[in-house]
């Protein structure tokens, strides 16, 4: 196998282990009263915080809340996830379409699904949506 093919596949693995342990731990965790996130049920069994502008500056950064709205859509609390982040839903599904996506490319390591080109423009598409979606919020905030 070629070096860069080898590369490829390293790539489409490692992106799948992750799209697989996302999905595995917004089912396995929950969201606490407290507004945290745990393992499961138990109050006392809290991840720590994941945001360091939240903890250290106290300010939410473009991705505040992912993770929650994870976990509740995982659980099909839709309406709470969209409080958490309004783009949960959206960053979910390209979650779960990494899987048809890197599966195919693992069987078909020199075959590309879709170009590298139309993958660098989703992700500059999600990056603008995501920042854009904290301006949004930032007004609301001020103006409420």
């Amino acid at each position: 196998m070629q070096p860069e093919v080898r590369a490829t596949v390293r790539r489409h693995l490692a992106v799948l282990l992750l799209a697989a342990a996302v999905v595995a731990l917004s089912l396995a965790l929950s969201v606490q009263p407290c507004g945290r996130v745990g393992l499961g049920s138990d109050p006392e069994v809290l991840i720590p915080p994941l945001c360091a502008s939240r903890t250290v500056f106290n300010f939410n950064c473009p991705g505040c809340g992912l993770t929650r709205s994870f976990v509740h859509l995982a659980h099909g609390q839709w309406n709470a996830a969209w409080e958490m982040h309004r783009l949960g839903w959206l960053l979910a599904v390209v979650t779960l379409l990494q899987f048809p996506y890197r599966i195919y490319g693992l069987m078909r390591p020199g075959e590309a699904l879709v170009g590298p080109t139309v993958v660098s423009w989703m992700g500059y598409a999600l990056l603008v949506l995501m920042v854009g979606n904290w301006i949004v919020g930032m007004f609301l905030a001020f103006w409420s």
